[in-house]
């Protein structure tokens, strides 16, 4: 007796569909070791940032002792009456209450001279023109201008990633002739496009995400703190990378072959967009519309207790005027969503229209 089973398979839904392409993406970059790659990269930056600067000799912590060259008070120090000399005292990062005055090798007590931080001078009551000042005192980097040093590699780092995971994720399946495989089979290309653009994006979270982990932990040991922006910095590094992958999809949707998309997405993104803006910023325009110009929010974010305002620099001798822009927080984070949407709309519509060639 014999019984005939009818077994009944239903197409995965549009959701599923997206998972199973999304994993077998990232399995492609792990075959492909673009993974471990991006890893071995962060490691060999992370290291050289870090520790350089000692080794030339700029520790983050330490003591100093500066000779100071000290003058007669001049006019503009008149309202301090009660004082007859002073010295400038850069004192980077002091750490507050550490300082020491000695007067030929003897200490001078605190109630003998001033500090006045904001024109980074020390005021003393006696002439103390002809005596030999020494300034003690521990210093330490501030944590805002420590976390600084990282991010600005952290810009680059998201470039790589996009130039890896994502540059080449349309374009290789027709470069490949995997897509005679794919397209065949009862999945939309839409669907198709979300899958991959998913993997590239978690792939490059993944791998930025490890650069801040550690950048945090590092600060945290030399340090002892952490600068308290590191989250905003990190949600505009996501809408950063949100908008250039989906400029370098919309690339990777245009071209051909995979070797042009490539090199077309990392010099647009490293080279070319970063020339114009030198360019205005030499002309006196501020290039707040630019992909790039608003992706440096997440650098400067850091510093949003202190932002940096615009600045206009005379060179000597006059006939050239540089111009400092700096990126407006709330219009970049919109500039950057409205890149990522309008980018991702149009490679969708390119990627569905475009048709296998023999």
């Amino acid at each position: 007796m014999t019984n005939d089973r009818t077994i009944k398979r239903e197409i995965p839904k549009n959701l599923e569909q997206v998972f199973t392409v999304t994993k077998y993406e990232l399995l492609k970059y792990l075959r492909s070791k673009r993974l471990i790659g991006t890893i071995l990269i962060i490691a060999l930056i992370l290291s050289l940032i870090y520790i350089l600067p000692p080794a030339l000799g700029n520790p983050y912590t330490g003591e100093r002792e500066d000779a100071l060259q000290v003058s007669l008070k001049p006019e503009f120090l008149a309202f301090y009456t009660e004082f007859q000399s002073y010295a400038n005292f850069s004192g980077g990062n002091l750490v507050e209450g550490t300082l020491i005055i000695t007067v030929n090798g003897g200490e001078l007590p605190s109630s003998e001279w001033f500090l006045l931080e904001e024109f980074s001078l020390i005021l003393f009551e006696e002439n103390l023109t002809l005596s030999s000042v020494v300034a003690t005192y521990e210093f330490t980097t501030d944590t805002t201008s420590f976390g600084l040093n990282f991010l600005s590699f952290a810009e680059i780092l998201i470039i790589i990633c996009v130039t890896f995971f994502g540059a080449d994720a349309l374009v290789s399946e027709f470069q490949n002739r995997t897509a005679y495989l794919l397209f065949p089979n009862p999945i939309k290309k839409e669907v198709m496009f979300v899958g991959k653009f998913l993997a590239s994006f978690i792939a490059s979270v993944a791998m930025i995400s490890i650069y801040y982990f550690v950048t945090i932990i590092l600060s945290f040991v030399t340090l002892g703190e952490v600068a308290k922006h590191y989250p905003i910095s990190f949600g505009f590094a996501m809408l950063f990378l949100l908008a250039a992958l989906a400029l370098a999809y919309f690339i990777s949707s245009l071209l051909k072959g995979s070797t042009g998309a490539i090199v077309l997405t990392f010099f647009l993104l490293l080279m070319i967009l970063p020339i114009i803006e030198g360019v205005g910023a030499a002309s006196g325009v501020k290039m707040g519309p630019l992909l790039t110009f608003a992706g440096h929010s997440m650098i400067y974010s850091l510093s949003l207790d202190d932002y940096p305002a615009d600045t206009v620099t005379e060179m000597p001798g006059g006939g050239f005027t540089f111009h400092q822009f700096y990126p407006e927080l709330g219009l970049s984070a919109i500039i950057l969503a409205i890149y990522a949407i309008v980018f991702a709309a149009i490679s969708i519509f390119l990627f569905k229209r475009k048709e296998l060639t023999m």
